[in-house]
């Protein structure tokens, strides 16, 4: 409890005692006389090569990897903690020509590297085994360092092929490290590779060893360095594609107790987690990345108990390396390898003729490319085949330019250490080896976003094969396993049962020995790699044309323009099923003939009846697309009776067809508005007389796009130009983009955790809003659920005018009102609805005096774009009564959702689309989706065509009976979208979907104009909020539906500051758990931080209560979250000062208060009467706590709460006080 008079300070040394006992336990460091010590491992991992900081397919330096970089890490750390372990995982003996071109030298680089950094254990990884056992047998022989992988023994025995673990001890310390490897060597390596050697399984053989090493070598700590990534994390409950026992960590963790800590591999991802067994057991895991771009670091800290090591903590990172420098000493002793690389690989071999195109991963798999082909052709060559598989490789490809081919090209273009095989396989094999790459696209289409090809994130880009000898293509709409058609050999389909002879790297055959390819006869293995081939096939040739043959590539072909909202065109025309099959490109120019059938695709929905007008030119057996035209008036002929279909199908005579399709001749503008809309464009003069209501009007829907500017009405136009406007004239995408409860955070970002990402803040919205608009301009809505002015200091103190100036600067479309929208009267609310260029509505807000709605919300308005009307409906929760202040509201009601039916209905008839603006609760469940609320259910039973909801600060999206709901969180951390994809000429929703949408903060995402907006207002209270007036150590939190520390520091302010103003002792105060906004964080407290806290005017109000009264207050404090009472749902408990009770949640509503006291001591009784405080909305009865409207000689003191709690700080830093807290203990829940 706080005494301003500096009588009394209950300090928060209790509270520190106690947090300092709980860290005492969480980091055991030093307790009591336990002797500690910290272990710190280290781990590289999938080095693949990597020495220094050289990229030697690209020729140059790159420091974001390299062990010399690593060197230097570890030896700071030694400096640090010389009971440091260095391990290293595996998979570093391939990778580079600095250790691949030294396999037979009596020390590898690789060898001399980890002999330097002086590893204390290295584990084998898949790629040690690339080039055989008698290479790596004898690079193993060179180390200093020793080399473990329990489960790699004798062929046809148990016996480790090599070291099984260490043990290792640091300062008395015994610590095992158990090597296991994957058994995905046994998939992908040629058994050559593994002659006398054989991998077992992984759990098993841990079992075994773990056992060893806890009972026979007696050791403190048992480390598993795998080289095999998480096959199943159960903290997110997700599994990777490489299943067990490829990737086995988590099997082997869950299933072999004893195990301290993990250091994995394989993945090549960067992660620090600690994961949980299935019997409670939390083990730290790494891993480190690959190429020595991370290290993967876990310390463990370690207490003696009973004269035996236990780890008693284990924090695990990883540290990136692009920060350190570079070991000079190890730079040197690479130096003559290094210098001999470096000129190998600068050998000319060849010339390329031009520069190649920049492709990225998933563009390099959507079709046929230069890069592929040079693999595949080398591969025909050499095995001397018409048909060569390949996986397209690397992920992403290299950049090749005009002029010299080097061998640093090939090994940029062909990363692995693969060798050739000829193999006899079937038709059905390439077929099911192609539908297993075509797992690698996935297709969606939503009206919001459009049309998206992208890959699976789960499909490693490198298992994509493709197919050269055989043509095919990849419907990547089709579901998988039906995606690969088309498939045709020397111009005949390609025959299921026949077989045929292939070229394929030994990796791809042998992984896939025992499925897609069983059956299939090996006839050839090459002795040299695919590399050398690739390298002597350019010798040959002299010069490569980055040309290709154009065998394969995915379908709808449209996919493969190179504009997204072009693809999205159509798409949009596919997905409804009226895309013209015979498209051929979008800059293709049109005939009248030609492009009949994109129109009657469209346009014409049954078939028509009637005589086809006689024409000179018409052939009898026209088309079946230009007939219905023609029957229809869509296509009329010229004044000499012909019809022309050969000519040139203009730009006006095309908008002509659509109005006509569109039936939209009602819709078309006087001369006037005609010639007022042409005005617009310098060659206006050029559009046909009988063609300008026709153009203008298409010009101002949005269907025609200009070029440069201009109409050029008698240019020919194009297929995309076409496609363009049919899909805007019939099946416009209507986006809708909302935020709710913004609550005037303009400035206010997140740090989401779950993103990895920063979101919000206005100017971030406002860019995603832009953004829609630009690939949609027309039909992109940006509404308003309410709740959007108070919060901050900056809208607060100039009460929501820079909200409103915001609003109107990127054009929102409309608002809704919402409960906080009262906060500073309806005055003000009315000079910002005044303000608003938008319309601000609410259908249920009543003059309780007149019975008729309020006078300055509109219930509705109607948004007319382009040639679509959109009706917008208003709600204002029903809570609003309470949740507003009284004295503002008392005059208002705030009817239930019925109320805004009519309007909804009477919206329907006169308009394309109804969306609802409905600033009350919504819910969705996590699991079902279902979602719920107090009005929403029965809004969507109204059927609008959106429902866009606030107040309950949640996140949803989805539907309530086919209704599209989203509700985008609070303070700008999500934006809600809404996308429809309307048919204008039947009135019908086809698809719709319902999502929210991250504002992610990035360096893209500024709006200079808007910034400005910012900046000006920051200008005016800047001054004011940015002055420091305290500062805490542990910070000061909320709790709505208990106690909290906050709660009791205001709560004892405000019983203070009355106490003061009336001269006389308040026995108790009262704030309401709502009226704390924000929680108040370590560090520097500012006035700007107290008025987010309580943005609100609220003044401090005094009053006589009878004890029956406050125990009515006490008992509607003790409802559960979701409960209500006579008075409306739970608005959490009241934070007290002065007074102490009991709430006993077992008991019925009404009857839990069980104990009620007073801490100056004066005995509580329900007859007698006592002086409480409170703050003006609680006097007046707000958030249901209605009893206090029986107070009798009510004073305001009209000391406002906000500034007591401003001077409260002052003060206790002025005597030297932190603004920190604890919680008092007032509030006694029982369950």
């Amino acid at each position: 409890m706080l005494d301003l008079d500096g009588k009394l300070l209950k300090r928060y040394l209790s509270l520190v005692l106690v947090l300092a006992m709980a860290v005492g336990f969480a980091l055991p460091i030093n307790v009591g006389a336990q002797e500690t010590l910290k272990i710190t491992v280290l781990e590289t991992s999938d080095v693949h090569g990597h020495i220094l900081a050289y990229d030697y397919g690209k020729d140059k330096e790159d420091q974001s990897f390299g062990l010399s970089k690593v060197a230097t890490y570890v030896n700071k750390v030694r400096t640090e903690n010389p009971n440091t372990i260095l391990v290293d995982n595996g998979d570093f003996l391939q990778g580079t020509p600095l250790v691949e071109n030294y396999l037979t030298a009596t020390l590898n680089p690789m060898a001399a590297a980890m002999n330097y950094l002086k590893y204390d254990a290295v584990v084998l990884g898949n790629h040690e085994f690339n080039f055989g056992m008698e290479a790596l047998k004898k690079f193993v022989e060179s180390l200093s360092v020793p080399v473990i992988s329990a489960n790699v023994v004798k062929a046809g025995t148990e016996e480790p092929y090599f070291k099984p673990y260490v043990v290792i001890e640091r300062s008395g310390v015994k610590i095992g490290i158990l090597g296991l490897t994957s058994l995905v060597v046994k998939k992908v390596e040629k058994p050559a590779n593994l002659e006398g050697v054989d991998l077992i399984d992984p759990v098993e053989t841990a079992k075994k060893y773990v056992n060893i090493l806890r009972n026979e070598e007696k050791v403190d700590v048992v480390i598993l360095a795998g080289h095999s990534g998480l096959e199943y994390d159960p903290e997110t409950k997700t599994y990777s594609t490489r299943e067990y026992p490829e990737n086995f960590i988590f099997n082997v963790v869950d299933k072999v107790p004893g195990i301290d800590a993990v250091l994995s591999g394989h993945d090549h991802n960067e992660f620090a987690k600690v994961i949980t067994t299935s019997s409670g057991a939390r083990i730290p895991v790494v891993q480190p990345s690959s190429w020595a771009k991370a290290v993967g670091r876990i310390d463990l800290t370690l207490v003696k108990e009973n004269g035996a090591w236990k780890v008693s903590e284990a924090v695990p990172t990883t540290v990136k390396m692009k920060d350190y420098e570079e070991d000079e000493e190890l730079i040197a002793l690479m130096q003559k390898e290094h210098e001999e690389v470096l000129q190998f690989i600068r050998t000319p071999i060849g010339e390329f003729s031009e520069d190649f195109p920049v492709l990225d991963p998933l563009t390099a798999r959507m079709s046929d490319n230069a890069y592929f082909d040079i693999q595949l052709k080398a591969m025909e060559w050499a095995a001397g085949t018409d048909i060569a598989v390949q996986a397209i490789l690397p992920t992403t490809p290299p950049t090749f330019t005009k002029g010299p081919i080097t061998i640093k090209d090939v090994n940029a273009l062909y990363i692995y250490a693969n060798t050739l095989y000829k193999v006899k396989v079937t038709g059905q094999m390439i077929k099911d080896l192609l539908e297993n790459s075509a797992k690698y696209f996935v297709f969606s289409y939503d009206p919001l976003n459009g049309a998206t090809l992208s890959s699976d994130p789960n499909f490693r880009a490198y298992n994509f094969d493709g197919v050269s000898g055989v043509s095919y293509q990849i419907d990547v709409t089709k579901p998988v396993g039906e995606r690969v058609v088309n498939m045709t050999y020397k111009g005949e389909p390609l025959k299921m049962d026949d077989w045929y002879v292939i070229a394929i790297n030994n990796h791809r055959f042998e992984s896939l020995r025992d499925t897609v390819f069983k059956g299939a006869e090996k006839l050839w293995e090459s002795d040299i790699d695919i590399a050398e081939y690739i390298v002597n096939y350019i010798k040959e040739q002299k010069t490569i044309v980055p040309e290709t043959d154009n065998n394969w590539s995915i379908t709808p072909t449209y996919l493969l323009y190179n504009a997204p909202a072009l693809v999205n065109d159509y798409a949009t025309l596919d997905q409804t099923k009226t895309l013209y099959a015979g498209y051929q490109g979008p800059s293709v120019s049109l005939t009248r003939g030609s492009a009949a059938c994109f129109f009657t695709s469209v346009y014409i929905t049954a078939t028509p009846g009637g005589e086809i007008p006689e024409f000179k030119d018409l052939d009898p057996n026209i088309n079946s697309c230009v007939k219905p035209l023609l029957q229809t008036g869509l296509y009329v002929g010229y004044g000499d009776d012909t019809v022309r279909l050969e000519e040139g199908l203009t730009r006006e005579q095309s908008v002509v067809v659509a109005l006509r399709g569109m039936k939209a001749a009602e819709t078309l503008p006087n001369d006037d508005e005609a010639n007022s809309i042409l005005a617009n464009y310098p060659d206006a003069e050029e559009v046909s007389s009988w063609a300008r209501p026709y153009v203008a009007a298409a010009l101002k829907y949005g269907w025609l796009k200009t070029r440069d500017g201009k109409i050029a009405p008698k240019d020919k136009i194009t297929e995309s130009e076409l496609v363009y406007m049919l899909h805007w004239s019939r099946f416009p995408n209507v986006r809708m983009l909302s935020i709710n409860d913004f609550h005037g955070n303009i400035s206010t970002f997140y740090n989401d955790s779950n993103l990895k990402a920063t979101v919000g803040g206005y100017e971030t919205i406002a860019w995603y809003v832009n953004k829609y608009r630009a690939e949609n301009p027309l039909y992109t809505y940006f509404f308003d659920a309410g709740d959007l002015m108070q919060g901050t200091p900056t809208s607060t103190i100039l009460h929501g005018e820079p909200l409103i100036t915001l609003h109107n600067a990127i054009g929102a479309d409309a608002m809704a009102i919402g409960n906080h929208e009262f906060d500073w009267g309806l005055d003000v609310l009315k000079e910002r609805i005044e303000q608003a260029k938008f319309p601000i509505v609410s259908g249920n807000i009543f003059d309780k005096e007149t019975g008729e709605l309020v006078d300055f919300a509109k219930p509705y308005a109607v948004l007319e774009k382009g040639f679509l009307s959109v009706g917008v409906v208003g709600f204002t929760t029903p809570e609003s009564s309470i949740t507003a202040h009284p004295s503002i509201v008392g005059g208002l009601e705030f009817k239930s959702a019925s109320s805004i039916q009519p309007y909804i209905t009477e919206l329907k008839d006169k308009t394309d689309l109804v969306v609802v603006l409905a600033h009350d609760s919504a819910y969705q469940d996590s699991k079902t989706g279902s979602i719920t609320g107090p009005s929403v259910l029965d809004i969507a039973s109204y059927k609008p065509d959106a429902l866009i909801t606030g107040h309950s600060h949640t996140q949803v999206a989805g539907f309530i009976d086919g209704v599209p709901t989203v509700q985008a969180w609070y303070n700008g951390r999500r934006i809600g979208g809404i996308g429809l994809l309307y048919d204008a000429l039947e009135g019908e929703t086809l698809l719709k979907t319902a999502t929210l949408i991250a504002p992610k903060v990035t360096s893209e995402t500024s709006v200079p104009a808007v910034a400005e907006i910012i900046a000006t207002y920051d200008e005016k209270v800047g001054p004011v909020f940015g002055v420091a007036i305290g500062y805490t150590e542990n910070g000061l939190t909320r709790n709505y539906y208990g106690e909290s520390n906050l709660g009791d520091f205001t709560s004892d302010i405000m019983l203070q500051a009355a106490s003061k103003a009336i001269d006389a002792v308040v026995d108790a105060a009262f704030q309401n758990a709502g009226g704390l906004r924000i929680d108040i964080p370590t560090g520097t407290i500012t006035v700007g931080t107290i008025w987010q806290l309580m943005p609100f005017d609220n003044t401090v109000v005094v009053m006589d209560l009878k004890g029956a009264d406050i125990k009515a207050l006490l008992e509607r404090s003790c409802l559960k979250e979701g409960e209500s009472d006579a008075n409306g749902v739970s608005k959490g408990q009241l934070q007290p000062s002065g007074i102490r009770w009991t709430c006993d949640m077992s008991k019925p509503i009404g009857e839990r208060v069980t104990t009620i006291s007073f801490e100056n001591a004066k005995e509580f009784s329900l007859d007698a009467t006592y002086k409480v405080a409170t703050n003006d909305f609680l006097a007046t009865g707000g958030d249901g706590f209605a009893a206090f409207k029986n107070g009798t000689n009510l004073t305001n003191t009209f000391v406002l709460v906000r500034d007591a709690i401003i001077e409260a700080i002052k003060q206790m830093t002025e005597e030297g006080k932190t603004i920190d807290y604890e919680v008092i203990g007032r509030i006694t829940i029982l369950q």
